[in-house]
């Protein structure tokens, strides 16, 4: 049984209504297009920057141009997800949007998307046209082992980017907000799949359209057609171990035995290759990633115990998924992937960088 939802409150006509949510590190000009392109939407909204310990001076840029966006200083980097769940417990809204720094919408994007929630509840995305890799998304999803690719245009997505999503205050607290835990990726996908899970909605609005850089907070991650595939420790190291966390959050109780083994046998072969290819810092990365998800073991069975799931909800959110060695297949168009940025611990220099142990 779907849960009884009420409207959502004020949007998109009450300009208290809209919390719109950006967080920032280092965003560069990029931050100013992307209030800028929220503030010439037809709707009223209230703008929350959440600056991330940003040192390129666009938190102070903010500040001095625009009076109606109020900017956040948090004592230390809290990462994507936690940054998101503090602004919306410290700001009022019933509608809630978040966007990354290099997210420019497009004429008509915010209306859209409001509209498309008010039918449907839940979580909704606009068509992103994604210069990183040079393609257009409307909507993804993972494979059984938590591979990211685009959805197929015929098929519901598993989840929206969180990069620029619109949901309501109610849903996000029905699903306990982002997973505060993850600092970078994989969160969207954890966020996206209890919200099905919930009984509520993922979509994209067909009609709302917004650019997006990519990769603006940490080198790599985009596939380009006829280019290697260019990635950095962080990246890997951070996306196996809160693939992990998100199997064990939101998997079906069945899958875990097998998905599970396989997830931890897929980062001791990712261990060995960067041994082989003479990364043993992003091998240490891997292995510690999977230690953390070990001692993040109850914390996480509590999160998956605090969601009230149905079986038609299960089974939506299956059918969401994709199928294939989506690894494999990237491996083999796009060759091995080059590793960019800096050597060393991936954990350690996040640490230093945030004031905050990863891993």
């Amino acid at each position: 049984m779907e849960p009884d939802v009420p409207a959502i409150a004020g949007a998109p006509e009450d300009a208290g209504g809209i919390l719109v949510i950006i967080v920032n590190f280092d965003g560069g000009p990029g931050l100013v297009e992307c209030i800028d392109s929220v503030l010439t939407q037809s709707v009223p909204v209230s703008i929350v920057v959440v600056d991330n310990g940003s040192t390129d001076g666009s938190d102070l840029q903010v500040t001095h141009r625009y009076r109606e966006v109020t900017v956040c200083h948090p004592p230390r980097n809290l990462g994507f997800g936690e940054a998101v769940n503090f602004a919306v417990s410290t700001h009022a809204g019933e509608t809630i949007v978040v966007l990354n720094p290099d997210v420019v919408l497009r004429d008509g994007c915010l209306p859209a998307m409001l509209a498309a929630l008010r039918a449907r509840p839940g979580v909704v995305g606009p068509v992103l046209h994604v210069s990183a890799s040079g393609t257009t998304e409307a909507g993804l999803t993972v494979n059984h082992t938590g591979m990211p690719t685009v959805q197929a245009g015929d098929r519901a997505p598993l989840f929206v980017p969180g990069c620029v999503l619109a949901t309501t205050r109610f849903v996000f607290e029905q699903v306990g907000g982002f997973d505060g835990r993850y600092f970078l990726f994989v969160e969207d996908v954890e966020f996206c799949w209890r919200v099905l899970l919930a009984g509520f909605e993922v979509a994209v609005a067909g009609d709302a359209q917004a650019d997006h850089e990519g990769g603006g907070s940490v080198a790599g991650g985009y596939l380009r057609p006829g280019a290697r595939y260019r990635t950095s420790e962080l990246r890997v190291a951070l996306r196996e171990r809160n693939t992990m966390a998100l199997m064990i959050s939101c998997a079906p109780r069945w899958w875990l035995p097998v998905v599970l083994p396989v997830l931890v046998g897929r980062c001791a072969a990712e261990a060995a290759g960067a041994v082989v290819l003479g990364r043993p810092s992003l091998a240490w990365s891997i292995v510690r990633g999977v230690g953390w998800n070990v001692r993040e073991l109850p914390t996480s069975i509590r999160r998956r115990r605090s969601l009230t799931r149905s079986s038609r909800s299960c089974r939506t959110a299956r059918s969401r998924l994709t199928s294939g060695p989506l690894l494999v297949q990237t491996i083999r168009t796009h060759g091995l992937p080059r590793i960019v940025g800096a050597r060393g611990s991936a954990y350690e220099g996040a640490r230093q960088a945030t004031g905050r142990d990863l891993g």
